[in-house]
């Protein structure tokens, strides 16, 4: 399967036709038809807009090899924005988010089970 055929693929899994995709990427329509059809290129900045449309590795997208789910990191580091501002996330920085949420759901387990004996207790003294 080639480049051409993965973005078909992409599009129809999305149920979106040619002229949305182009639409919503910014990639001309003339482009990605000729593109399509074979009859033309398209430049890796088109084709990292349309891997970052799909949510697809780019090098995945290019090659057909490897996974073709971004990790948070490759998808950070895409340009994505919070409340207007460019957040990019390193491996050690997302593991460290990782260890924090954990911990978080962890206390919430006990707090839980802290509060479910505590209603035992309120019922039993009924």
């Amino acid at each position: 399967m080639n480049i051409a055929e993965r973005v078909k693929q992409l599009a129809e899994k999305k149920g979106i036709t040619m002229y949305i995709l182009s639409s919503e990427t910014g990639v001309s329509q003339s482009t990605l038809s000729r593109f399509i059809t074979g009859k033309g290129e398209i430049s890796r900045k088109n084709l990292k807009k349309i891997s970052e449309y799909f949510n697809v590795n780019l090098d995945w997208l290019v090659t057909g090899e490897g996974d073709s789910t971004l990790s948070v990191v490759q998808h950070n580091q895409s340009g994505d924005n919070i409340n207007g501002h460019s957040v990019t996330i390193s491996k050690s920085e997302t593991e460290k988010l990782l260890e924090v949420i954990n911990s978080c759901h962890e206390l919430l387990k006990e707090k839980d089970m802290q509060i479910n004996k505590l209603l035992e207790i309120i019922g039993n003294n009924k």
